[in-house]
């Protein structure tokens, strides 16, 4: 039995083919792709990475699962029929040839499979994965983290008493431990209360 040239395997994501092809349009590694076509259920273009082979058609189509990646190793096929030809004019026993070229043909196999996976799975995070890199924290947020008694996320200052951060919502149970709370009649335990004093203007007539 022959070896497939045809090579497939399953990426986990839950991006669509669209957003992916805008992001492959965007990328910087457009020098390495070419031919970039979307259709309705695939995305099609030919990505020049490959071992020794140069460009490789390659297909992507997606289900629940994620994204599956498939490339047909057609230059493979030429090169291993071009191994035996070279083999030929050097090897006089034929079971001689059909071991030798066979061991030559699995060897540059598994070296074109192990680069077109990894290729493409590089291709693949830095295009989804990539997005997600958190964003440079401030020297202010990094006092609000370092302070129990601040918001992380918007630094507001907080009572011994919060669990949620009164100004943006956060759930704070995670991160520090409140003092609990002395009995609310009126039932409203997370609500804070906050008093505003303000002069009133003395308009009554002096007297002598």
């Amino acid at each position: 039995m022959g070896l497939p040239y045809t090579y497939k395997s399953l990426y986990y994501t839950d991006t669509d083919l669209r957003t992916l092809f805008n992001k492959i349009k965007q990328s910087s590694r457009q020098d390495k792709v070419s031919d970039l076509n979307l259709f309705y259920n695939s995305i099609n273009f030919f990505y020049n990475t490959f071992f020794f082979l140069g460009k490789e058609s390659v297909e992507i189509t997606s289900d629940e699962r994620g994204l599956f990646f498939e490339v047909k190793l057609e230059k493979l096929l030429r090169v291993a029929i071009l191994t035996i030809v070279i083999l030929a004019f050097f090897v006089k026993s034929i079971w001689s040839l059909i071991i030798l070229s066979g061991l030559l043909i699995l060897i540059m196999y598994v070296l074109v499979i192990v680069d077109v996976h990894n290729s493409i799975v590089s291709l693949l995070d830095d295009l989804i994965k990539g997005e997600n890199i958190p964003e440079k924290l401030s020297p202010e947020q990094i006092q609000w983290l370092k302070d129990p008694d601040r918001c992380p996320a918007c630094g507001e200052h907080l009572s011994p008493y919060d669990s949620f951060c009164p100004e943006c919502g956060l759930n704070l149970k995670g991160r520090r431990k409140p003092k609990i709370q002395p009995v609310s009649r009126t039932g409203f335990f997370y609500y804070r209360i906050y008093y505003k004093y303000k002069k009133n203007s003395d308009n009554r007539p002096k007297t002598n």
